[in-house]
């Protein structure tokens, strides 16, 4: 998953591009990696703390960060 991250910040694709391409001297893509857990962290206390509404925040939060920067890169005058 952090490969993924990491091809999509390369690519300037999503937010945070910069902070998310960084790489380790061995070429790991450790900042899209602290990300990734980070994320997984918080989908599991939030889980935990309401697991109904939990399936409707983690399809809310795929759609805006996967949909959102498509719309404004595309949008935006050349």
């Amino acid at each position: 998953m952090s490969r993924f991250v990491f091809a999509l910040a390369r690519d300037c694709a999503i937010p945070f591009s910069n902070f998310l391409a960084r790489t380790s001297k061995g070429g790991e893509p450790w900042a899209a990696e602290v990300v990734i857990f980070a994320s997984l962290y918080v989908s599991i206390a939030a889980w935990w703390v309401n697991a109904n509404n939990y399936y409707n925040l983690v399809m809310t939060f795929g759609y805006w960060f996967m949909t959102l920067p498509f719309v404004c890169l595309f949008s935006l005058p050349v």
